[in-house]
């Protein structure tokens, strides 16, 4: 029952009743000690005997506390008078935020201000450990001068029966009953304004705020719920499954506090905003965003918002004119003819991959790919001193970049799709399927066309809005490829690179309409890039070269000259991988030679983790990829840049095998090597090579690049990846014999290579078991890596054997267990039953044994062995990546 005006509780006297809800009742009163008017939150007589919410309520009441910020309304004390008890709170005066967006949207330049200062609050309660978890409009007071108080903080962090007063509206209730509590949890908070976690029953943390911060701003900017429903179910359904009504917001909002919706109202939490602060920030951007007369917001209250924003709008007028002639010559704005040329090195973050800075067709920003907490992104390089910044929802993003021609979106792959996001907004799209984990890059022309290669094969056109993707360019053997497509400045013709026999080769202007045949430019090159002013940038051995181009007759012009020496390249020569890119007005940025070097070492660890030895500093050990053990346990066949090496396990000693190609695997003798050749002369396959020397020998002629992965128990089969153009990466057996004499490998008589494992989705590095019964093998048919066990010459069903991800398939020689390494930087081990007349099978749930940095490279070969007991593990471990170094030339030309 409600205390009637005149009641008095201790030194404070009711005036009025505020409001009731299952979490108290709320009065206006007077302190009359202090002759002020303050609020007094009660504890309903319901609990009035309830020790334990007693002493919740002053636990609440301390945390409160601990709580001392301008926007937040304060407490001033815990009262108890007989069985009464109270908070005493800041009397917050004004209407509610619900009040004000009931009569419809609030206008941006007032709504922005009080944005921000919801999340200064916000900001400061998280900094003390804080978390709200009932924050909406209703819980929001906005004084007459601008002034924001947010109300009730900590009230609703433990679950409260329900109280048996009056219940407020369904459609603003706090959920409170018990019947909605769940296996994981309970659902707390506003059905409206709550998170999909909280709605699921699931705990909330701080970004539960920031979910309802965003449905919060988004109803003051579009007068209406984000996420509305008739009642609680359809409310809740909303939340969990539906977008807001972007349309719904006004037009002029600005770029900034579009993207901070975005990134707020994401319902997977981990993509979303991660803290109060870099809404506050956003905020600040938003509000000083221009309008459409040319002036600019004030982020200030009310009053002084007209004065400030002719302050502001006449001081960054006068502040451009200077910036605007210092960021020419850094940002791609065409210098005058006789600027001196410039150069800037810029430092990126250590996981970057060197191959994938891109610089936008203005010149402003470079959009690159950057690992962080285990997942790559796309990442904002803004060149006017601001941090680089993460694209969300662009997670598995890979390298080859392509900037839309307007500087708003950029395309990408991923996930075995080919994907645009805006940056704006932060809106991702998938176009069309692509083959997982290759990637031949993309372009994109005014006309909303979008060039790309899906494949191992052509490139293939289609809108920018998605759609059926159709061939452009033709190819005549199974092992050409063509990627990296550039258009021209007619939107038309394009440049692309074909890999293949050195008689096909190299660069080449295709027509977009197919009405003439591509044409060669240029065939001992690496890659090449084009600027509108009218040069063709390309790589000769490491060395970036210019020469003119004339785009309307599509012939260079004259001989080329050295723009910069020792630039990267994504391989070893040829790679028709670039680490360069131009801007439409010619600024330049490439990645030095360098930029792919990875510190990494090779250090034994046993089960625990325990770090053992290091196989010698020298940097000769440094593998890229790690082959196999040889069968007596005793020498490492590893990978380094192109180079294969033999390591001495015991003594750490190195004898360089030769130059003669990469993905080293022993043979079953340990006599020679079987590997993917670099002198093939064009000739795809697997080829072979003795410890005792002489020249490379074909072994079996293949589609693709194929990769030795194991021989069979037996040794008369070797199973080894191969590409397809439809099916991406494959598993594939080739029964093998050896020459009487020579000891040389050779297809055994009579028979051929048959597949094993080729479906839509890709499959490598495949592992017999030790029985010779099943192969494990990853594939990523789920949309990322998983570890699966295949019977082998027996009846029986495939069986995944990771969880949320894995890599790198090895076995104990006892066939008991299987080791892989998964997404988060462990080293996992799952049973299997291999006494079982049916094979090996899964015999329990993956176990962690500890974590590592594996350097994962390329991705395309295991990064660690297994001693034959399991005990030992020798990794290729990440010891600190280096920064990758980015140089951007600006005005490079001003000399020819």
């Amino acid at each position: 029952m409600a205390l009637a005006p005149g009641t008095r509780l201790g030194p404070y006297e009711i005036t009025a009743l505020l409001g009731v809800g299952g979490m108290g009742e709320v009065y206006c009163a007077r302190d009359t000690k202090l002759n002020r008017d303050v609020a007094l939150k009660i504890l309903p007589d319901a609990f009035a005997l309830d020790g334990d919410r007693i002493a919740r309520f002053r636990r609440e009441a301390q945390v409160l506390a601990a709580l001392n910020h301008p926007n937040i309304a304060a407490i001033y004390g815990f009262e108890d008078s007989g069985s009464t008890h109270a908070l005493v709170l800041e009397l917050a005066e004004g209407p509610m935020l619900a009040d004000r967006i009931a009569t419809g949207p609030i206008p941006l330049d007032d709504a922005l201000p009080i944005a921000k200062q919801i999340a200064e609050a916000l900001e400061a309660a998280h900094e003390q450990g804080i978390i709200h978890r009932d924050l909406k409009p209703a819980n929001i007071n906005v004084r007459d001068d601008g002034t924001v108080k947010v109300l009730d903080f900590g009230l609703a962090k433990a679950m409260e029966p329900a109280s048996g007063l009056s219940p407020a509206p369904p459609e603003a209730a706090t959920i409170t009953s018990p019947a909605l509590m769940t296996r994981v949890g309970v659902i707390l908070g506003t059905a409206a304004y709550m998170s999909p976690e909280q709605a699921k029953g699931r705990p909330a943390d701080k970004r539960s705020d920031i979910w309802a911060f965003g449905c919060v701003l988004y109803e003051m900017l579009a007068g209406q719920r984000a996420f509305p429903g008739d009642d609680l179910s359809e409310t809740l359904a909303a939340v969990i499954k539906s977008e807001p009504d972007w349309s719904a917001l006004p037009a002029t909002l600005p770029a900034p506090a579009r993207r901070l919706l975005s990134r707020c109202l994401e319902k997977d939490r981990k993509r979303r905003l991660a803290d109060i602060a870099d809404a506050r920030l956003e905020l600040d951007e938003a509000s000083n965003a221009p309008t459409d007369d040319g002036t600019l917001r004030a982020a200030g209250t009310a009053p002084l918002r007209r004065l400030r924003r002719e302050r502001i709008a006449w001081a960054t007028g006068v502040l451009l004119l200077g910036l605007v002639a210092a960021f020419s010559l850094v940002v791609g704005f065409r210098s005058p003819p006789g600027q001196p040329e410039l150069r800037v090195d810029i430092s990126f973050p250590p996981n970057t991959d060197p191959e994938s800075p891109t610089i936008s067709p203005d010149g402003r920003r470079i959009a690159f790919v950057a690992r962080t907490d285990r997942r790559s992104r796309v990442w904002i390089h803004t060149l006017d001193g601001r941090p680089a910044q993460p694209l969300d929802r662009t997670d598995g993003a890979q390298d080859r970049l392509f900037w839309s021609p307007d500087d708003r979106s950029i395309g990408f792959f991923a996930e075995g799709k080919l994907k645009r996001v805006d940056i704006d907004s932060g809106a991702v799209q998938a176009l069309a399927d692509a083959v997982p984990n290759y990637i031949g890059g993309g372009a994109w022309n005014r006309d909303g066309v979008i060039l790309f290669a899906p494949t191992r094969g052509p490139l293939f056109r289609i809108p920018q809005t998605g759609g059926a993707a159709a061939p452009v360019t033709r190819v005549e053997a199974p092992h050409i490829r063509h990627v990296q497509p550039q258009f021209l400045p007619d939107g038309r013709h394009f440049l692309f690179y074909s890999f293949g026999d050195d008689n096909l080769r190299g660069v080449y202007v295709g027509d977009l309409e197919g009405a003439t045949a591509p044409e060669r430019l240029l065939a001992d090159v690496d890659d090449a890039a084009y600027a509108a002013l009218g040069h063709l940038f390309f790589a000769r051995q490491g060395v970036l070269l210019a020469q003119r181009f004339d785009a309307e007759a599509m012939r260079l012009v004259g001989m080329p000259w050295q723009v910069a020496a020792s630039i990267g390249t994504g391989g070893i020569g040829r790679t028709g991988v670039m680490t360069f890119s131009a801007s439409e007005s010619g600024t330049l940025v490439y990645a030095s030679r360098d930029a792919r070097a990875v510190q990494r070492r090779l250090i034994w660890f046993d089960k625990s983790g325990k770090e053992l030895r290091q196989l010698d500093g020298r940097d000769a050990v440094e593998a890229s990829t790690i082959g196999a053990l040889s069968p007596d346990g005793r020498r490492l066949a590893v990978d380094r840049r192109g180079s294969m090496w033999i390591l001495d396990v015991a003594s750490g000693g190195l004898t360089k095998f030769g130059n003669l190609g990469n993905f080293p695997l022993w043979a079953p003798l340990g006599d020679r090597l079987v590997f993917q050749s670099r002198t093939g002369r064009g000739v795809n396959g697997l080829w072979q090579g003795a410890l005792t020397g002489g020249e490379a020998e074909l072994l079996v002629a293949t589609s693709g690049a194929a990769v030795p992965n194991d021989w069979s128990p037996d040794g008369r089969l070797l199973l080894y990846r191969d590409g397809d153009q439809q099916t991406g990466f494959d598993l594939w057996l080739l029964p093998v014999e050896r020459e009487t004499g020579s000891g040389r490998l050779r297809p055994a008589a009579g028979q051929r290579a048959t597949p094993f494992a080729n479906t839509a989705a890709g499959e490598m590095n495949g592992q017999f078991s030790p029985d010779g019964t099943a192969i494990a093998y990853e594939s990523d048919e789920s949309g990322e890596w998983e570890i699966y066990l295949q019977p082998f010459g027996r009846p029986g069903v495939r069986e995944q054997l990771s969880v949320s991800g894995g890599r790198y398939a090895r076995w104990r020689r006892n066939g008991r267990e299987l080791y892989y390494y998964a997404p988060d930087g462990r080293l996992m081990m799952v049973p299997i039953r291999s006494s079982s007349p049916e094979g090996p099978h899964r015999a329990g749930d993956p176990v962690a044994l500890f974590s590592v940095d594996v350097a994962v490279g390329a991705g395309q070969r295991p990064q660690f062995v297994v001693t034959n007991d399991g005990e030992r593990f020798l990794v290729n471990t990440a010891t600190g990546p280096s920064p990758v170094e980015v140089t951007m030339i600006v005005n490079w030309s001003s000399t020819r």
